[in-house]
């Protein structure tokens, strides 16, 4: 296959079917596991029939990997018929816990560049649980057929480690060894009790550190420990550290001095807290320090409405914060708004959620017009989760009128998570195709009644570049049939071609995405090539 395009911009083009292993954004896993797959298969079809590109598609395909077991293949041969063989030079026994590998010495010595390879464009490991013995036992001896030597780095590119740790003692950590390279960037540790694992996240830190490490630039860490805070602050390169809480709250687990012990760290961009285990002393101490921070671009806080307005909104102004993501466990108080517009000059991106057992004071209702003092911001992002928010229909027309520039709105008011409350999706999402030529997601209460008895006709032309939908069960009210169910999805096509999923958000039992489904079909469809032989290529 001959290239006409430049071969940097067939690259570009490549990046976008990148295979993530995270998908933070997506809430239907399953729709994600689908586009991994769909990415997985264009990439290899693309290696496979382009000898060009075969280098950006094969970097593509391993960038992200949850296992290195990939890298056996290198040393597999074609299966012999006559003699029986089975063509694999790696076997891992079971009852022994290792592994087993007929290789010989000239192949380890031809094929080691071939290997060295493939480990280098390795850029992100992910685990779902720590890896066990058939994994890491590999790691030494694909070390050594690599030719790295037994201290030598097995992926000298890695960028990202993702570790889930269940129940696993401080000296297993340094299986890990081989995988710390000097160009790790990003670091991202969860748990099952973190009262057990505590200690090896600090061993993993240290060995981290003990390798010379100055790289790292990002710190996620799943748990509620002023240790871990502690070793935090010996990594003065960190851009980015997000503590995250999944236990009960703790109110007097956090000092002010494990606050302070963090001081050092000037240079962050991104700061993600869970501020429901500070202590009153802590959170001034935490307000302090944010309002030092002359370089953070991005600022995520969980913790009662009291805690963060005291910690954000008293006397600081956030001149360089572009995202605010806060997530509230109490009411939230009646100034909100207002005191958005005095702390952050320069925000582009709003996200507020309300826990989902938390209801607002009776007499609170925010209303559009109280969001007008960010009317100067060019914002691209608006979403509120339940919240004491009136919406209407013809809501969605004024705040895409008055912020052109928005990529993704999320309104999903309180009454909405307890009551039947929707919008008529015919007036909304004809607004939404029509002014949001910047939207690319869109999450809303949204009732198909009026848009199935409209004429697929009678729908105004398409300008959104609408990719993700998504609704919020059981309040959206979505035909039973499936005849009908077809018959929406090409309508929501015909309002928004480059649409690409539809997610389900539901606080119940799991609800199936038939319209998914649906939508994969057609998208098939479409991109399937002619059947006719004489239209098969073209000219």
């Amino acid at each position: 296959m001959h290239l006409s395009t430049d071969p940097d911009i067939w690259t570009r083009i490549l990046q976008f079917f990148r295979i993530s292993l995270v998908d933070y954004l997506k809430p239907c896993q399953e729709s994600a596991a689908a586009e991994r797959s769909l990415n997985k298969q264009t990439l290899l079809s693309v290696a496979l029939t382009c000898s060009s590109l075969l280098n950006p598609a094969l970097s593509e395909l391993w960038r992200s990997l949850s296992t290195l077991e990939y890298a056996t293949k290198v040393y597999d041969t074609p299966t012999d018929s006559e003699s029986g063989s089975s063509g694999f030079a790696f076997k891992y026994e079971e009852e022994g816990g290792y592994w087993t590998f007929n290789v010989a010495t000239d192949q380890k010595e031809a094929l080691a560049p071939r290997l060295r390879s493939y480990l280098r464009r390795i850029h992100c490991l992910r685990f779902e649980e720590f890896p066990n013995s058939r994994e890491y036992t590999l790691w030494t001896i694909l070390l050594v057929l690599s030719g790295s030597g037994s201290q030598g780095h097995l992926c000298p590119n890695l960028k990202g480690l993702f570790l889930l740790l269940k129940n696993v003692s401080p000296t297993m950590i340094y299986h890990l060894s081989p995988l710390i390279s000097l160009s790790i960037e990003s670091l991202d540790i969860d748990h099952v009790d973190e009262v057990e694992n505590e200690k090896s996240t600090i061993v993993l830190l240290n060995l981290i550190r003990g390798h010379g490490t100055t790289s790292l630039r990002g710190l996620t860490y799943h748990g509620t420990s002023p240790s871990i805070f502690e070793e935090a602050s010996h990594f003065h390169s960190l851009r980015k550290l997000n503590i995250k809480t999944y236990i009960k709250a703790n109110p007097s687990l956090f000092k002010a001095p494990d606050i302070e012990s963090l001081q050092c760290l000037r240079h962050l961009t991104r700061l993600s807290l869970d501020i429901r285990s500070f202590s009153w002393d802590a959170i001034e101490a935490a307000r302090r320090w944010l309002g030092s921070l002359e370089t953070l671009s991005e600022l995520m806080l969980d913790g009662q409405w009291e805690n963060i307005e005291h910690c954000v909104f008293k006397g600081i102004t956030f001149h360089h914060i572009h995202h605010l993501r806060l997530f509230l466990t109490s009411p939230v108080g009646a100034d909100l708004f207002f005191l958005l517009s005095l702390a952050f000059p320069a925000l582009q991106l709003l996200g507020i959620q309300a826990q989902w057992d938390i209801r607002a004071d009776s007499s609170l209702e925010f209303q559009l017009s109280d969001l007008m003092g960010l009317k100067a911001r060019p914002m691209k992002k608006i979403a509120l989760v339940n919240l004491p928010l009136h919406v209407s229909s013809g809501d969605i027309a004024i705040l895409l009128t008055t912020w052109p520039l928005l990529e993704h709105i999320t309104l999903l008011p309180d009454k909405a998570v307890r009551s039947g409350f929707v919008l008529d999706a015919t007036f909304v999402l004809a607004q939404a195709s029509r002014l949001g030529t910047r939207l690319k997601l869109l999450l809303l209460p949204l009732d198909f009644a009026s848009l199935m008895a409209t004429p697929t006709t009678s729908l105004p032309p398409a300008h959104s570049p609408l990719q993700q939908l998504i609704l919020f069960i059981p309040n959206t009210v979505i035909p039973e049939s499936l005849n009908e169910k077809q018959a929406l999805v090409v309508k929501l096509l015909t309002l928004f071609p480059r649409l690409g999923n539809i997610d389900i958000i539901s606080l119940g039992k799991h609800a199936s995405n038939d319209l998914q489904s649906i939508l994969d079909g057609f998208h098939q469809l479409l991109s399937s090539p002619p059947r006719r032989h004489e239209r098969l290529f073209l000219n």
